[in-house]
């Protein structure tokens, strides 16, 4: 995964299809590339694409800043009303990410971290000098005919597992609790 912060003003991200009629993603997510959180919150969009000109909304989320979303993966997760892909879906999906210069790094090297259970990524990134969630929206795809410049600020998941040291200091507070309740 290359890292990188220098483009700003807009989003990134990429293309997928879904294999499966029934995967039902549940999180949002924005690359941590040093797991040490993030300096500015993101927005993150999931669309559909159909015809290579038609682009609808499904849903957002904002992944603020800090440590407060969860860690999982290298990504910073936040959770969204379930949403069931389709494998019928004419072009398949979107994900973009509201970057910042200078801010927070995502990477241009995405194939190795895509949920394959998910679907099939598509062979280019995309790029939109605005991150406004108005339909239609306009992305200009990086076409260079393999995933190496599919851009990852964003990221979907089905299930996320919490960084062991937040499931750590969840049982430790219960414990006091439960100890003070004595």
């Amino acid at each position: 995964n290359v890292n990188r912060n220098d483009y700003g003003g807009g989003s990134l991200g990429y293309m997928f299809t879904s294999t499966s009629a029934s995967t039902v993603i549940n999180y949002l997510g924005y690359n941590d590339a040093d797991s040490d959180g993030l300096l500015a919150s993101h927005v993150v969009s999931l669309w559909t694409i159909s015809s290579g000109l038609t682009y609808n909304f499904v849903t957002s989320v904002i992944i603020p800043a800090g440590t407060v979303a969860t860690l999982d993966g290298g990504y910073r997760w936040q959770s969204i009303a379930p949403v069931t892909l389709s494998n019928t879906v004419a072009d398949g999906y979107i994900v973009m990410a509201q970057t910042i210069a200078g801010g927070d790094k995502w990477g241009d090297n995405f194939s190795a971290t895509f949920d394959t259970t998910i679907g099939t990524l598509g062979t280019y990134g995309l790029v939109s000098d605005g991150f406004t969630l108005a339909s239609p929206h306009n992305f200009d795809g990086q076409l260079n005919g393999s995933p190496d410049r599919v851009y990852n600020g964003g990221n979907i998941a089905t299930s996320v597992i919490p960084e062991p040291s937040a499931a750590l200091l969840g049982g430790l507070g219960m414990l006091c609790m439960l100890r003070r309740r004595r």
